[in-house]
C-alpha cells in the first residue's frame, strides 16, 4: 500500500507539472535571430528543463493566458539604444500572469521598482550575497554565502530597496541595499500601487552566456518558484501542495492534522503545537496548559509539580538493625535490617549503602518492587576488605536505605552503629581466593601488622619496612622459589606488583604507580633514577639505575607510561649486496639491516656504510622496540677483488643504549668477472654545422632578420591553480631587433599575463625571457586548450608557436596494488623452499598490503601473513618460507590472499611434492678416478660453466626490468 500511494502520488505531480507548467512565452528583441549574448542560453536553459518555448517579439501578437510563464531576456543598461528591448515590452500582462524579467528599463514601468534600476561594474568577478534560502530558490545555500554572478568581470543589475516592495533572495552589493534578485507573491502591492495576481521574479543577472554554475541554478529554481512548480526538496510534490516544502516527504504524514507534515512538525503528535510554549509538545508535557519548561515531578506520578496537588512519593525508614561479627577486621560481618516503605508509592527498586570509618565500603542492590505501606527484612553480608577500612580498630558503620525516586523523608534512612574489632588486616595476595592476613598481634600499633600468616602454605613473606614508616610491610614470594612477586602494605592497604631484573626486586612503596624502591641479597636502598634525553626524541627519560652502578647496561630500565622497558639496543644483524653476485663491470648496491633489540625506541640516529674502510653514505633513521629496518647504499662500480664493507649504527652516539658494543658489523666479499660478458656496440651519430664567411673582398653581404620563439610544448595544471614558465625570444639572425613582444590567443586573455610587456633590443646571437602566468578559474570545465603565442619585433610578426594547455581535475591520490608474479621453488619431501611474490603499487600514493598463506596439510608455510607498505611506483618482493612434511607426496594447494583498503583478493596456486632424491656420489667418484684424467678435469670444467650460465640465466629470470626499485620482504 505504502508503494501504491507513493506512485499515485508521483504521478499527481508529475501529471501536474505536464499540465499546468509545460508552455513559457520568452520575449527577445528579434524572435528570428535569437542575440547569443542575452538570449541563446535562456532558450536553451528553458528547452533543457522540459517546457515548451515560444519566442515573442514585437511584431508578435500572443494570447499570453495560454502561457505558464513570462520570461523577459531584456537587457543591461551598458548596450546600444537599438539593442534594447523595443516598447511593447511595457505593455505584457506581468500583473496577471507569473513573470520572471532579466531587464533595466521595464521594471520601473511595470511598477517593481519606484526608482528605476542600478547598474554595478567592477574590473573583479561580481559576487552575489544570498539573502533568503527558504522560498526554495536559494536552497542549499547559507545565509551571507557569496557566490560569482559571471565567469569574468561583467556588470549586474539591482532593484534599490528603499524603492520596491519586492523581497530579496540575494543581494548585488555588501551594504544590502541592492536587489539583484528579488520575489514578489500573488497580492503583493507594487510600487505604483497596483497589486499583482501573479508570482513575479526580478532577476538581475545579464549576459547569461557568461552565468556561472550558481548563476544558473539559482535560474532554474527562479522559473520553478516563479511558474509554482518548486520542488525543492525533491520528493515530486510541488512546494504550493507539500506540507513540508523543505524536507522531502512524498507520503506526506501528518498524524495530528494540523497541515504540518511529520517530517518538519516540530509536535508531530499535537494538533496544538505546544500550546503553552515552554518548548514540551503537549501530547508529552506532564503539564499541558501550564508552562513548565524543567517538567518537575517529584513523586513521579506523570503530572507536573505545577499543575499536581497531591504528593505521591516513597517515604523508606530503617525499623531496626543487629550485627553479628567474629570480632577480628577483616572477618566476614552479618547485618540484619528491618525496613519500610511508608509512603503513598511503590519503589520499584531500592538500594543499601554502606560507608565505614566515612570511607565507601559496599552497595547492596534489590531490583524488586518494595511495595507502599509494607515492611521487608534484609540480611546484608560484608567481609574484607570492607571491615578492613580505616586506621583503628573502632569501626563507625553508616547503613543507608536509598529510592531510586524522590523520598519524603530522608532522615529516617540512615542507621549508625560503632563495632570494635581486633586489629588485623586480610587480602588475597596470591589471587587464590583464600585471605592472607597481617595481624597486630602485640597490640602495638606503632610497628604495625607485624604478624603474617596464609592458611594453605601457598606463598612465603619476608618483613621489612619498604615506606619507612616504622610500621611492617611484607615482599611476597607467592611461588616460593626466592623471586618475590607482591609487596603487601597492610596499615596502608594496597597490593603493588615487584619487578624483579637479575636478583633486584623493584616495587612501589608509596602508592603511586611508579617504583621507588629496590631490594637485593636482604638490603633495602631507594631506587636510583636518571634523567635526561635518552633515545634522542628530544624530551628527557627517566631511566632506573637498577644496580645503582651509574652505568647504562642491561640491568636498567625506562619507565615510560607506567611500564618498565629495556633500554635502546642498536644492532646490524646482517649486510647484503644487490645483486648478490658482483661484478666488476657492474654498479651494485649494499644493503644493511639495522635493528633496535630494546624495548624503548630510538629516534634520529645515524647509519654510516663504509666500503673499503671509506664512508660511501649515511643515514638518519628512527626505529621503535623491536624494529629492524634495511637500507640501500649505491656502491657504484669497484675493481675486481676483496673488499670490506662496514655498517656502523649511531656512530655519533646520540642514543644511549644497554649494549654500546654491538653497533656495527663488517662482512668481506669478493668482485670477480661473471663467467660470460656481452659487448654492446654503441654507434653514435651526429650533426655539425658552421658559417662561411664572404668571398671576395668586393662580394656584397648578407644580412637576415630573424627570431625565434621557443615555449613549452605542454602545460598541465588544475582548475583553480597557476601555473608558470619562461618563454625565450632569440635572436638568431645578423641584424639588431627592437620593440619585441608576445602576444597570446586562444584562450580568454584575462587568464593570462606575459611581463614584461615590450623588450627593447635583442642584437645578434642575444635570448632575451619573457615571464609567461597562467591561471584557470576554479569553474572552468577540466579540458584541453590550444595556446597560440606569436612573436613580434620591430612591428613585424617573427615566429608563431603553440602550447598545449591541459586543465585537469584534481582526485585524490591512491595507492593502487598490482600482482605482478607468484613463484615457487621445487620443494621435496621433507625439504625446504619460498613463495616469491612480486607486488607493484601503480598508484599516486603509499599504500599498505597484507599478504596471507594457507596451505593443505603437509605444507608448513614459515608465517601465516605479512603486512608490508609499499610506496608509489615501486615494487616489493615478498619471500615466505615453506616446507613439506617427510611423508608429504603429491600435489597441494596452497591459497593466497591479498588484502588491500577493505577488499580481498584470493589466488589459488598448485604445487606438486617431489620424493627425495639421493646419489651414490661414492660410485661416481670412482668411476671417475678410473678414467683419463683429462676427461676428468674436461667434464669439471664442462660442469662449472653450465652451472654459473645457469645461474646468470636464472638470476636475469627471475628479476623484472624493474628490479632495481624492488625492496625485498622475508626472512
Amino acid at each position: 500500500m505504502r508503494n501504491i500511494f507513493i506512485l499515485a502520488v508521483l504521478l499527481i505531480a508529475l501529471g501536474s507539472h505536464f499540465a499546468d507548467a509545460e508552455s513559457i512565452a520568452l520575449v527577445v528583441k528579434n524572435s528570428t535571430r535569437l542575440d547569443s549574448t542575452h538570449e541563446s542560453r535562456i532558450f536553451n536553459t528553458l528547452a533543457d528543463m522540459g517546457y515548451n518555448v515560444t519566442t515573442i517579439d514585437r511584431l508578435s501578437s500572443p494570447d499570453y493566458a495560454k502561457f505558464d510563464l513570462i520570461v523577459v531576456a531584456g537587457r543591461p543598461l551598458d548596450v546600444y539604444s537599438y539593442q534594447l528591448l523595443d516598447s511593447f515590452a511595457g505593455s505584457l500582462p506581468v500583473r496577471s500572469r507569473p513573470t520572471l524579467a532579466i531587464d533595466t528599463i521595464y521594471p520601473k514601468i511595470w511598477g517593481w521598482t519606484s526608482q528605476g534600476i542600478s547598474n554595478q561594474k567592477s574590473s573583479n568577478v561580481q559576487k552575489l550575497y544570498i539573502a533568503d534560502n527558504s522560498t526554495g530558490i536559494a536552497a542549499g545555500y547559507s545565509i551571507g554565502q557569496r557566490v560569482d554572478a559571471h565567469v569574468i568581470s561583467k556588470p549586474i543589475m539591482g532593484l534599490d530597496r528603499a524603492a520596491t516592495t519586492f523581497s530579496p533572495v540575494a543581494y548585488g552589493d555588501a551594504t544590502s541595499r541592492l536587489f539583484t534578485l528579488a520575489t514578489a507573491e500573488a497580492n503583493t502591492g507594487y510600487s505604483n500601487g497596483n497589486v499583482t495576481l501573479a508570482r513575479n521574479t526580478f532577476f538581475g543577472v545579464p549576459y547569461p552566456v557568461y552565468w556561472s554554475d550558481d548563476t544558473l541554478n539559482l535560474f532554474r529554481k527562479a522559473v520553478k518558484w516563479t511558474m509554482g512548480v518548486l520542488d525543492t526538496d525533491g520528493d515530486a510534490l510541488i512546494d504550493r501542495l507539500d506540507n513540508c516544502p523543505l524536507i522531502s516527504n512524498p507520503e506526506q504524514e501528518d498524524s495530528d492534522g494540523d497541515n504540518i507534515g511529520n517530517a518538519c512538525d516540530a509536535c508531530p503528535n499535537d494538533s496544538s503545537n505546544d500550546a503553552d510554549g515552554d518548548g514540551i509538545c503537549g501530547n508529552i508535557d506532564n503539564c499541558p496548559s501550564d508552562s513548565n519548561p524543567g517538567q518537575a515531578d517529584t513523586d513521579g506520578d506523570g503530572l507536573g509539580d505545577l499543575c499536581d496537588a497531591t504528593d505521591d512519593r516513597v517515604d523508606l525508614a530503617i525499623a531496626s538493625l543487629v550485627f553479628s561479627s567474629t570480632g577480628y577486621e577483616c572477618e566476614q560481618m552479618t547485618v540484619n535490617m528491618t525496613a519500610r516503605n511508608k509512603g503513598a508509592k511503590d519503589a520499584g527498586s531500592y538500594r543499601v549503602n554502606i560507608t565505614v570509618n566515612g570511607q565507601f565500603a559496599k552497595s547492596f542492590d534489590y531490583n524488586e518492587s518494595f511495595g507502599a505501606n509494607s515492611t521487608r527484612n534484609i540480611s546484608l553480608v560484608l567481609s574484607s576488605p570492607e571491615t578492613c577500612m580505616g586506621s583503628t580498630s573502632s569501626k563507625a558503620f553508616v547503613v543507608a536505605l536509598v529510592s531510586p525516586v524522590a523520598d519524603i523523608n530522608q532522615s529516617d534512612n540512615v542507621y549508625r552503629f560503632t563495632v570494635n574489632l581486633a586489629s588485623q588486616r586480610a587480602m588475597d595476595v596470591d589471587n587464590d581466593g583464600i585471605l592472607e592476613k597481617a595481624r597486630n598481634a602485640n597490640g602495638n600499633m606503632a610497628d604495625g601488622y607485624e604478624d603474617y600468616s596464609d592458611e594453605n602454605n601457598n606463598t612465603a613473606a619476608t618483613r621489612i619496612d619498604g615506606d619507612s614508616d616504622g610500621k611492617a610491610d611484607f615482599l611476597i614470594d607467592i611461588g616460593n622459589n626466592g623471586i618475590f612477586e607482591k609487596y603487601w602494605d597492610p596499615d596502608g592497604i594496597f597490593l603493588a606488583d615487584v619487578f624483579s631484573i637479575s636478583g633486584y626486586h623493584i616495587f612501589d612503596s608509596n602508592n603511586n604507580s611508579r617504583p621507588d624502591k629496590v631490594y637485593y641479597n636482604g638490603q633495602l636502598s631507594g631506587l636510583r633514577e636518571i634523567v635526561r634525553d635518552i633515545n634522542n626524541d628530544g624530551t628527557n627519560d627517566t631511566v632506573f639505575d637498577i644496580n645503582s652502578n651509574s652505568i647504562m647496561d642491561s640491568n636498567d630500565r625506562a619507565w615510560l607510561s607506567n611500564t618498565l622497558l629495556t633500554l635502546p639496543d642498536i644492532t646490524v644483524p646482517s649486510i647484503a649486496t644487490d645483486p648478490a653476485s658482483v661484478t666488476p663491470s657492474a654498479a651494485f648496491k649494499l644493503m644493511p639491516t639495522i635493528r633496535n633489540n630494546g624495548q624503548m625506541a630510538a629516534f634520529n640516529f645515524t647509519v654510516d656504510m663504509l666500503f673499503d674502510g671509506a664512508s660511501i653514505g649515511n643515514r638518519t633513521i628512527s626505529l621503535s622496540g623491536g624494529q629492524e629496518q634495511r637500507l640501500e647504499f649505491d656502491a657504484g662500480q669497484r675493481a675486481q677483488g676483496q673488499h670490506t664493507a662496514t655498517a656502523i649504527g649511531d656512530k655519533t652516539g646520540r642514543i644511549e643504549e644497554s649494549d654500546e658494543a654491538n653497533n656495527n658489523a663488517t662482512i668481506t666479499f669478493s668482485i670477480s668477472p661473471a663467467q660470460q660478458e656481452q659487448t654492446v656496440s654503441t654507434a653514435s651519430s651526429g650533426t655539425a654545422s658552421g658559417s662561411s664567411g664572404g668571398g671576395s673582398s668586393g662580394a656584397p653581404s648578407i644580412r637576415v632578420r630573424k627570431l625565434e620563439l621557443f615555449v613549452p610544448n605542454k602545460i598541465e595544471m588544475f582548475r583553480g591553480e597557476t601555473a608558470s614558465f619562461k618563454a625565450s625570444a632569440k635572436n638568431t639572425g645578423t641584424v639588431s631587433l627592437y620593440r619585441i613582444s608576445i602576444n597570446s590567443s586562444g584562450i580568454n586573455r584575462e587568464w593570462i599575463s606575459i611581463s614584461p610587456g615590450e623588450i627593447a633590443a635583442a642584437f645578434e646571437g642575444q635570448a632575451k625571457e619573457f615571464n609567461v602566468t597562467v591561471k584557470v578559474p576554479p569553474n572552468d570545465t577540466a579540458k584541453e586548450y590550444e595556446i597560440a603565442f606569436s612573436l613580434e619585433a620591430n612591428g613585424e610578426r617573427m615566429d608563431t608557436e603553440k602550447t598545449r594547455l591541459i586543465v585537469k581535475e584534481r582526485l585524490e591520490k591512491r595507492a593502487k596494488m598490482a600482482i605482478e608474479d607468484i613463484s615457487i621453488g621445487e620443494l621435496y619431501a621433507g625439504g625446504n623452499s619460498t613463495i616469491n611474490i612480486s607486488i607493484r603499487n601503480e598508484g599516486e600514493a603509499d599504500g599498505a598490503i597484507e599478504v596471507g598463506i594457507e596451505a593443505e596439510d603437509g605444507l608448513r608455510p614459515g608465517r601465516p601473513k605479512e603486512n608490508m607498505t609499499i610506496r608509489k611506483n615501486e615494487s616489493i618482493v615478498s619471500i615466505f618460507p615453506l616446507s613439506a612434511d617427510m611423508n608429504a607426496k603429491g600435489k597441494k594447494k596452497l591459497n593466497i590472499t591479498f588484502t588491500f583498503a577493505g577488499e580481498t583478493q584470493k589466488v589459488e596456486k598448485e604445487i606438486e611434492i617431489q620424493a627425495q632424491k639421493s646419489f651414490d656420489m661414492t660410485g661416481m667418484l670412482s668411476g671417475m678416478i678410473d678414467s683419463n684424467k683429462a676427461a676428468i678435469a674436461l667434464v669439471i670444467a664442462f660442469s662449472i660453466a653450465g652451472l654459473a650460465a645457469y645461474s646468470f640465466w636464472s638470476r636475469r629470470q627471475k628479476l623484472p626490468p624493474w628490479h632495481a626499485a624492488i625492496r625485498k620482504y622475508g626472512r
